[in-house]
Formats: structure tokens, C-alpha cells, sequence
């Protein structure tokens, strides 16, 4: 089992380059080669993935400062680069990996840039859990009970207001958080079971740092961090595994139609069409009969589709492959 506290969706690596320096002595002048050391920064995603997937592909998106045109190498570990693509964005590259027949390991790729500069990227390929591809989710004959973490209960008062994140627990100002967190649920877990549910439907937790009206869940900034002032990635897994033990599932809302204003993507965007309307606010027409009405016009169904909620939810476009890939492997790694 990965230990979520310790996976980190940033690298730091090596970045390497031969530099000439001229020593000098009282006896000699010398041309000599320096190995002069850069630290370099990139993210990957997802983090880490399996070995053994029916699907044997996986597609990383890499990010850091001007990778778009680096060569990628497989250096150490068992697997196979299909493809790597950049996109309009110069500190994106999208780099699929075929693991057909690979172990759990630890890979390491080696990214080359055009003046012979490198970086290394250790990628772990890991074990799956017995039984995994066989789990069950919820059905018909589930009773679901719905919470909004924030207003359900508070069993950690320590994580109310996290440094670094601007939208404060007060009960007073409308819109604010509460305090609510994911030890909250894990403490009431005999209170929602006595009620007869078998599955638990949280709103959102992932990452929501936006300065105001976060407490919903539904402006995710981070598709692989639960918002500290909720807990942390292994407080989830706590919680699923205490709810398993009292026979009740949990499931897990995804935000795939939109992210938060506050969200990287908005800073620096892989691609011109990775957020509709070309990244500028225009709201939808909530018309959602449009999608099933044979006579709807073309304007219609996109007006809904491509149309943001609110300008703090810029609208994505999952018509883009990459995209599509980035949150279908989002929710499989969940």
C-alpha cells in the first residue's frame, strides 16, 4: 500500500550540464570539465502507478519549466515509451507508458533537453493489492447517505484554518467553512450505520484553495490531495477502511466537469482548448434539455456543455484526449 503522507507530486531532481572552466595555476593553465549541478523541479501524474492493469497503458503528464521539447529514455525498469506529445504549452509534456508484462518497480526516466542538459525522474510501478479488480460499488440495493463533510461534523478542531489557505472557519460569515472533517465522519460511523446505510456519499474533499466558498468540495485545485482541513490522503483510506469494517462503502465524488479558478491550469494551461470558451468565463445556459431534445440546435447543446457554473469554475473540455486520460486515470488511482 503506497504511503499517501509521503507521495509527493513534485520531484526534485538532477539537471546535469558540462560547463568549461579555465583553472589557472603559477605553473599551468588547464581547460577542464565541471559537472556543474542544477536543481530542477518537475510534477508528475499521477503519482505513481500498477503493475498488472487490464489496461496496460498509462499516460504521465509531466510538468516543469520548459519540458515540452525534452527526449524521454527509460534508463532503469521494464517498460515501453508509446508516445510522447507535447501541446501548446512549453512546461507540459504527456508521455504514455506501456507496463504489458512489467513487475512492480521502480522506473527511472531520463528527460534530455536540446543542449544536452537532463533530468531523471523515478516513477514507481507498484504492487496491486489481491483482489483489487474485483470490488464491488454501490447498487440498487444500497441505502446512501449523502454528507457535506464541512457542516457534518468537526472530530479535529486542529485543521479548522491551515496555514497557506485563505478561506477561515467562521460560522458567522455565510458561505464560510465550519470545520468538518473526515475524523468527524469516521467518529459517526456507528451513528450513520445505525440508520441502515450500507454506502456513504461525501461531497467533495479534494484540494479546494480558493479564497472564498470552498466548503462544498466543488473547485478542486489538486486532483490528487484531500484539502488539509479536511485531513490528509491516509485519513481517507482510514476512513474506507473503518467503514468497510462496519459494512458501509464510501463513494467518492469526482468534479470532472470543472476545477477551480485558483487551479495551476489556470496559470499555465497544457492547451488552448484544455478549458472551454478558451479559458474566459462564459456561463452555461443550465438548458438541459438540450441534450436529449432531437430538434436542439448545435448553439444550444454547447451553450450547456461548454458554459462555466460561475466564473470561479472554469469549464473543462474533456473533448481533449490528454485531458480525458488525466481524469480517467484520476479516478482509477482514487
Amino acid at each position: 500500500m503506497v504511503n499517501f503522507n509521503s507521495v509527493s507530486h513534485a520531484f526534485l531532481l538532477n539537471r546535469y550540464r558540462v560547463l568549461p572552466l579555465l583553472l589557472s595555476t603559477a605553473v599551468s593553465s588547464v581547460a577542464a570539465p565541471v559537472y556543474a549541478l542544477q536543481q530542477s523541479e518537475l510534477e508528475v501524474y499521477p503519482p505513481n502507478w500498477w503493475a498488472g492493469m487490464q489496461n496496460p497503458e498509462v499516460e504521465l503528464m509531466i510538468y516543469g519549466e520548459g519540458v515540452a521539447d525534452d527526449t524521454v529514455s527509460i534508463d532503469k525498469g521494464k517498460a515501453i515509451i508509446n508516445r510522447v506529445k507535447a501541446l501548446d504549452s512549453e512546461n507540459y509534456l504527456f508521455v504514455t507508458l506501456d507496463t504489458s508484462g512489467a513487475r512492480a518497480q521502480e522506473l527511472t526516466l531520463t528527460l534530455t533537453d536540446n543542449d544536452g542538459s537532463y533530468r531523471r525522474l523515478h516513477y514507481s510501478l507498484e504492487k496491486r493489492k489481491e483482489g483489487s479488480a474485483s470490488r464491488k460499488g454501490f447498487g440498487p440495493e444500497d441505502a446512501i447517505y449523502l454528507i457535506a463533510p464541512d457542516r457534518f461534523a468537526n472530530g479535529n478542531s486542529a485543521n479548522d484554518n491551515v496555514d497557506g489557505y485563505q478561506d477561515k472557519a467562521d460560522r458567522q460569515l455565510k458561505g464560510s467553512r465550519h470545520g468538518g472533517d473526515i475524523q468527524g465522519i469516521v467518529d459517526n460511523l456507528d451513528y450513520i450505520k445505525s440508520m441502515g446505510f450500507t454506502q456513504i456519499w461525501t461531497m467533495p474533499m479534494l484540494e479546494n484553495a480558493m479564497d472564498k466558498y470552498s466548503y462544498h468540495g466543488y473547485s478542486t485545485t489538486d486532483y490528487y490531495t484531500i484539502d488539509p482541513r479536511f485531513g490528509s490522503n491516509d485519513a481517507f483510506l482510514e476512513l474506507s477502511e473503518h467503514a468497510k469494517s462496519e459494512g458501509v462503502g464510501v463513494i467518492m465524488d469526482m468534479v470532472l466537469n470543472h476545477i477551480g479558478s485558483n487551479h495551476k491550469w489556470l496559470e499555465d494551461t497544457p492547451s488552448k482548448d484544455w478549458i472551454n470558451n478558451e479559458g474566459k468565463f462564459v456561463g452555461t445556459t443550465h438548458k438541459r434539455e438540450s441534450l436529449h431534445d432531437p430538434h436542439a440546435i448545435e448553439s444550444d447543446i454547447k451553450g450547456f456543455s461548454d458554459g462555466w457554473f460561475v466564473p470561479t469554475m472554469p469549464d473543462l473540455n474533456q473533448r481533449n484526449p490528454h485531458l480525458a486520460n488525466y481524469l480517467v486515470q484520476n479516478a482509477i488511482w482514487w
